[in-house]
């Protein structure tokens, strides 16, 4: 899990429900809200209002990481979530902030797989 304002990544043991830092060597993935755990031991991590998708090589412990990677998308309006789609995925934005009246429109962003 993420906890958004510090960006710290957690895991969690579903029996005792105690949280264990997951050691990003100094790095922090902020703004952090949907997450995705991947093939291999990639962490993808939507932060939202900076417009990212951030990738995390997770060791096999699950005790630390490593962030390769640093996406965004034009079609990125604070997206929220992530999920596989095809042989990428797609990300769904909230587009907080939007003062249009209603109705306003809102569309899920679907990209490639980066890197």
């Amino acid at each position: 899990m993420v906890q958004s304002n510090t960006g710290q990544l957690f895991t969690v043991d579903p029996e005792s429900g105690v949280a264990s830092e997951i050691d990003l060597g100094g790095e922090a993935v902020p703004m952090g809200d949907g997450i995705l755990f991947d093939r291999g031991l990639n962490l993808w991590v939507v932060q939202n209002r900076l417009n990212l998708l951030t990738r995390v090589q997770l060791d096999p412990s699950l005790a630390s990481g490593t962030v390769v990677g640093r996406f965004t998308d034009e079609t990125f309006d604070v997206p929220t979530t992530v999920a596989p789609a095809g042989g990428g995925f797609a990300l769904v934005n909230a587009r907080f902030g939007v003062e249009e009246p209603p109705p306003v429109p809102y569309w899920i962003s679907v990209i490639r797989r980066p890197g």
